[in-house]
C-alpha cells in the first residue's frame, strides 16, 4: 500500500499499536527558501560553505537531478528524526566493459534540505545500498554497504551540501543490471540529533530533469528504534505526499562518480600518502590527465603503469614501506615529472576493456624502487 505522508496519522491509527498512536507525527510539506551551498570534507569531518565543489570530486555525474530542476517544496517528518530513515531510489545506466556486472566508484553526492530552526549545526548519517525494491526496501536492510557519519551541517535554512567522499573514502556501487529487481540502489540521510524541522528537498513532475533513471514517486520509511512504530527495525511502508505535481516524492541528489571503469585501491602503508585520479575516461587513442592531489614543490614523481588488476605488495625503501599496486614483470616507467597533472596517452592500437593498473610515486634520487619515499593509490581500468 503506497501512502501519502499528508494522511500519515489516519495511516498510523490502523495499523500501529495505541502506545505508538500518540507520537505519530502528521508530516507536512514545506516551501524551500533561497538555496545555500557547501562541501563536507569527510577525511577532517569539517563542513565548508562555498558554492564551488570539491576538487576531488568525479569527473563524472552518474546521477543527477539537481542539475536544472527547480524545487518547490520539503518534506518533514514532524516530529523527531533520529532512528528514521526515509529511503530513495536511483539508477546508474549500464556502460562500460563490465556489463552486466558492472559497478560505479561513488566518489562524492549533493543532496539538498531545508530546516525551519534557527541556525545551528546537527549530525546526520548518509548511507548507500546495493539495491532497492519498492514497498520493500534493500534486501540487507539495516546493514548499508557504506555508511557515513556527517557531523557540523548547519542548520537554519535551505541547503545544498556536497560530500567529498574521494581519497579512499570511495563506495563501490552497482551499475542498473546488477542492483536487484528493480535495478536500482538506495540511499538515505538520517538527521540524527533530533532535527525535528529537517527534511529532504523533494523534485517535482513539473520537470523531466528532476526525473532521475529508476526513480519513482514514492519512498520507503524505516523506523530504527520504534518511536513510531512501537517495535525497532520496523518498515512504517511506502509514502508519497498525496500526488501533487510539485512535491513528487524524490529526494534531489546528485552522485559523483570516477570515470567509466575506473576504481582507486588504497594501501595503509607509512608511505601510502598521496591520492591521484583520472580526470576524463581512459580509452585507446585517448589522452586523459591523472590529478596528483596536493603535490609538493620540487618533488620528482614517476608513473608506474601495468596490465592486469590492481594487486598489493608491501614494499620497503630506503626511506618508507609502500604499497606496491601494478604488477612488476609487466611494468612501464615513465619520466620523471612534477606538478600536478601527468597526461597518460594511451596508444590508439592498445586493445579495448584490456585492464591495466597506474600508480605514482616520489623519488628521492635516481628513479629505482629503493629512493621511493610516497607512493599513491593504484588506479585500476580498462581500456
Amino acid at each position: 500500500m503506497l501512502r501519502s505522508i499528508l494522511t500519515l496519522a489516519v495511516a498510523a491509527a490502523l495499523v500501529l499499536p495505541a502506545s505508538a498512536q500518540q507520537q505519530m507525527p502528521a508530516g507536512s510539506l514545506q516551501k524551500v527558501q533561497s538555496l545555500q551551498q557547501g562541501y563536507y570534507d569527510l577525511d577532517s569531518n569539517t563542513f565548508t560553505p562555498s558554492n564551488g565543489l570539491a576538487i576531488g570530486l568525479g569527473p563524472d555525474a552518474l546521477f543527477d537531478t539537481i542539475t536544472g530542476c527547480p524545487t518547490y517544496y520539503f518534506g518533514i517528518i514532524g516530529g523527531p528524526w533520529f532512528g528514521q530513515e526515509w529511503l530513495d531510489e536511483a539508477a546508474f545506466a549500464d556502460r562500460g566493459c563490465n556489463v552486466p556486472a558492472g559497478t560505479e566508484e561513488v566518489n562524492g553526492y549533493t543532496w539538498q534540505y531545508c530546516n525551519l530552526g534557527a541556525a545551528g549545526y546537527f549530525d546526520a548519517v548518509l548511507r548507500f545500498y546495493q539495491d532497492t525494491v519498492a514497498f520493500q526496501g534493500p534486501s540487507n536492510w539495516p546493514v548499508a554497504d557504506c555508511g557515513y557519519i556527517l557531523v557540523g551541517l548547519p542548520d537554519g535554512g535551505c541547503w545544498q551540501v556536497t560530500v567529498d567522499l574521494s581519497g579512499g573514502n570511495e563506495c563501490v556501487l552497482p551499475q542498473t543490471s546488477g542492483a536487484g529487481a528493480q535495478g536500482t540502489i538506495g540511499f538515505s540521510v538520517e538527521y540524527v540529533t533530533g532535527e525535528i524541522f529537517t527534511g529532504p528537498i523533494l523534485g517535482t513532475s513539473l520537470n523531466p530533469a528532476c526525473i532521475g533513471l529508476g526513480t519513482q514517486d514514492l519512498f520507503e520509511w524505516f523506523d530504527y528504534t520504534g518511536y513510531y512504530a512501537g517495535q525497532p527495525y520496523y518498515h512504517m511502508g511506502t509514502f508519497w505526499f498525496g500526488g501533487p505535481p510539485k512535491a513528487r516524492a524524490d529526494f534531489v541528489s546528485t552522485f559523483w562518480g570516477s570515470p567509466v571503469d575506473a576504481e582507486n585501491h588504497y594501501g595503509a602503508e607509512a608511505g601510502d600518502t598521496m591520492v591521484i585520479q583520472a580526470k576524463g575516461d581512459i580509452a585507446p587513442g585517448a589522452a586523459t590527465d591523472i590529478n596528483v592531489a596536493d603535490p609538493n614543490a620540487g618533488t620528482s614523481y614517476v608513473m608506474l603503469i601495468s596490465t592486469g588488476a590492481a594487486s598489493a605488495t608491501t614494499m620497503t625503501s630506503s626511506f618508507t614501506t609502500w604499497t606496491m599496486w601494478i604488477n612488476p614483470a609487466n611494468l612501464v616507467v615513465t619520466a620523471p615529472f612534477s606538478g600536478s597533472v601527468f597526461t597518460l596517452n594511451v596508444p590508439a592500437s592498445a586493445p579495448p576493456c584490456a585492464v591495466a593498473t597506474a600508480q605514482v610515486v616520489s623519488i628521492n634520487g635516481a628513479a629505482n624502487s629503493a629512493n621511493v619515499d610516497g607512493a599513491s593509490n593504484g588506479l585500476q581500468f580498462n581500456l
